[in-house]
């Protein structure tokens, strides 16, 4: 009656869970318990599939790989030693990551387009069978996805654009000999300072430069090998390969140019080398005296000599920045290793990098703080740099010229770097900088400390650095908005005891879960809803329960008949 009398009232039929008989909660509960049982099946089932497929992926040997191979701990060094795939690209990744799964399909694409030049590789560092390689001192993987570069036993970081375009023109430099021979000025320019739209800048065998700076090396005493000049297209590849022979015979030939040599073998994923053919001593003048080059080298702070013609008696070294007044020259000893070494390592970035986000990691890492120059294009769309005002360039103009030529201890101290703020709004709201923002604008940024000096009022170079160091603008800290990345890293380095644990706490859950189902077991529900305590009766209390049913069904039958 109550039932029926409520489903009048309201017109509609209800049967809420509360509501429902308790054989129909039993069967509810029950089959929520089986579908959480078998999700947690699956998962597990799944986790153990994937990694053994990843775990019995092997690679083949003795030929070119079309497709991007599974490397593993077993697999790893075996592939890196085949012969027919001396050059490799690795990708080091996690399944979860969304930038390597949008990195996936176009290493998918060029595997078959750059087979027999390169291999492409991927290791799955969540996966327990390439794990102790993600880990190996010699990669310290620490972000998702992370490029290296093998060639000849050595690992080098790739830093640069992750399109297929920009990758391919990467590798394919890897491919080709560390050091690049020139025999003129202009064919310098050409093969390395013209832009791609003037038919340079790679036109030539490949042989273009990625951040505009080169480095070039003369020595007077090299071996010289005469090369005929040849002019039909036949002829040109013909030079091409007598210059890779030539430049390796000349770069044993004396003690600096095989420290040059070896420094280049090094260096050659982060930096470009040439060298000038000894025979071509007259040509040395005209990097210093040519149209964007200057002629004195009095100002330079690395060269405390003018020029000199004494000079062109001993081995040079010189660094050559594209839109730079005048080269740098290398004044420490030419045959100390590791002073070339380091000199170089300190000078391949361009004096004011362009920052992206695919190389922020590697310029942020130099250990300086960064001195940012913030410029915002107007009328151009975030990835376009070009079209600023006067005000604009001449502000790029005097970051360059305090980047070289501006006292050690502000060149020593801070890393010279441009940003485009229309780009990189959303990181910039950080320091309080956004698209109403006074443009351009300084930004110095200390990413070890996660501190930072703003104050969009001073838009002078040396007014900034002056404030810093008289209290005018003021340290700030940076707001720590989430503390993901170091929780991500604590699990993968707790690997694979933190992924033990999280099936410990997903195991945990659904026995929790399964628990408050059964205690459903435990109680009745009266007509209204409500949930009330069973009642639980002894043996003894039903045996007195069915005699009182018994005499009352007596009496009832008794009265009847009455």
């Amino acid at each position: 009656k109550h039932e029926t009398k409520k489903s009048i009232n309201h017109h509609i039929p209800r049967v809420p869970m509360m509501m429902m008989s308790n054989h129909s909660r039993k069967h509810t509960a029950g089959m929520l318990k089986r579908i959480l049982l078998h999700l947690s099946i699956v998962s597990l089932i799944s986790i153990g599939t994937c990694t053994s497929a990843s775990a019995s992926a092997s690679t083949t040997t003795g030929k070119p790989h079309s497709t991007v191979q599974t490397l593993t701990e077993k697999n790893f060094d075996e592939a890196l030693n085949d012969p027919a795939n001396g050059l490799w690209l690795l990708k080091f990744y996690a399944p979860w990551c969304g930038h390597c799964k949008k990195l996936a399909p176009t290493l998918d694409a060029m595997a078959s387009y750059i087979s027999g030049k390169f291999a492409i590789g991927k290791i799955d560092c969540t996966n327990s069978a390439s794990m102790s390689i993600c880990k190996s001192p010699k990669f310290n993987i620490r972000g998702y996805p992370t490029l290296k570069i093998y060639k000849d036993g050595h690992f080098f970081d790739y830093s640069g654009k992750r399109d297929a375009d920009s990758m391919i023109d990467f590798m394919e430099k890897m491919s080709l000999p560390s050091v690049s021979l020139i025999h003129s000025y202009e064919d310098f320019k050409e093969k390395f300072l013209l832009k791609e739209e003037d038919g340079g800048g790679g036109d030539n065998g490949g042989n273009g430069n990625t951040n505009g700076v080169v480095f070039v090396a003369f020595d007077p005493n090299g071996k010289e090998e005469d090369i005929v000049p040849k002019e039909t297209a036949t002829a040109a590849a013909t030079q091409n390969s007598a210059d890779v022979t030539t430049v390796e015979k000349i770069l044993v030939s004396t003690p600096f140019l095989q420290i040059y040599g070896q420094t280049a073998r090094i260096l050659q994923s982060t930096s470009t080398f040439a060298l000038l053919h000894p025979k071509h001593k007259s040509e040395v003048t005209n990097f210093f005296a040519s149209d964007s080059l200057s002629t004195s080298m009095s100002t330079s702070k690395s060269a405390s000599t003018k020029w000199d013609e004494k000079m062109l008696d001993g081995p040079l070294l010189l660094r050559i920045e594209q839109d730079t007044t005048e080269p740098i020259l290398y004044s420490g000893d030419p045959l100390s290793s590791n002073s070339v070494l380091v000199w170089i390592k300190e000078n391949y970035m361009p004096l004011v990098t362009h920052l992206e986000g695919h190389n922020f990691r590697t310029v942020t890492s130099i250990g300086k703080a960064l001195l940012i120059g913030i410029t915002y294009p107007q009328d151009q769309s975030e990835n376009d740099d070009t079209g600023h005002d006067e005000t604009t360039n001449s502000f790029i103009q005097g970051l360059r010229h305090l980047a070289q030529y501006g006292p050690e201890s502000i060149t020593k101290k801070y890393k010279f770097a441009q940003m485009n703020g229309k780009k990189f709004g959303s990181f910039l709201k950080k320091f309080n900088i956004s698209y109403t923002s006074t443009f351009p604008q300084i930004l110095v940024l200390n990413v070890q400390n996660r501190t930072y000096y703003q104050n969009e009022t001073i838009t002078n170079v040396h007014d900034f650095i002056e404030g810093i160091s008289n209290g005018t603008i003021l340290e700030q800290e940076q707001a720590d908005n989430s503390n993901n990345g170091g929780i991500m890293d604590a699990f993968l380095d707790s690997m694979p005891y933190s992924a033990i644990m999280v099936l410990a706490l997903a195991g945990l859950l659904v026995w929790i879960t399964m628990s408050i189902l059964n205690d459903d077991d435990d109680y009745e529900y009266d007509n209204d809803g409500g949930k009330k305590n069973r009642l639980v009766l002894t043996e003894e209390q039903l045996k007195q329960l069915k005699e009182s049913r018994k005499e009352n069904k007596a009496k009832n039958k008794s009265l009847k008949e009455e």
